[in-house]
């Protein structure tokens, strides 16, 4: 396992001396994939609206399916952040410290959402645009993978 973390030390230090924006790399059961771009761009997703369809129509008809759709329409602009990295994640600076963000708080673009902590080093993760945070998917110190879901922004 050390001879991984040695190349993957060499691999981020050789894509950062680059002229190259995205470097991945195989060797036999060990993969990695880095990129200089900006994360939030390349990892947003909108939430699968054909998914949102299925679930509507396997809801029951109720009294309250006018309210339904208007929650639908508010889910819209419900994005996916994810994790740009893989690491240790860490919802404020120090363990006796407040989180960056809670459920329900609207920041500013730039804003510290949190900290993935990837080979000693400490990345924060900033807020891509103006958003209210919807939920928090993982919890303080979980261990991400690259790619995961971290949390769901509501676009303002």
């Amino acid at each position: 396992m050390e001879k991984y973390l040695e190349v993957t030390e060499k691999l981020i230090k050789s894509l950062e001396d680059s002229s190259l924006n995205v470097l991945e790399f195989k060797l036999d059961n060990f993969s990695l994939k880095i990129s200089k771009s900006p994360f939030y761009e390349n990892n947003l997703q909108v939430m699968d609206l054909q998914n949102k369809r299925n679930d509507e129509s396997n809801n029951l008809i109720t009294d309250k399916k006018i309210e339904d759709k208007d929650e639908l329409k508010e889910e819209t602009n419900i994005k996916v952040l994810r994790a740009p990295i893989l690491g240790v994640f860490y919802s404020s600076k120090a363990p006796d410290e407040e989180p960056f963000v809670k459920v329900g708080d609207e920041v500013k673009k730039g804003t510290t959402l949190c900290i993935i902590e990837a080979m000693k080093m400490m990345n924060e993760i900033k807020a891509p645009y103006d958003c209210k945070i919807v939920d928090c998917l993982v919890s303080n110190e979980d261990f991400v993978e690259y790619d995961a879901e971290i949390f769901k922004l509501e676009q303002l």
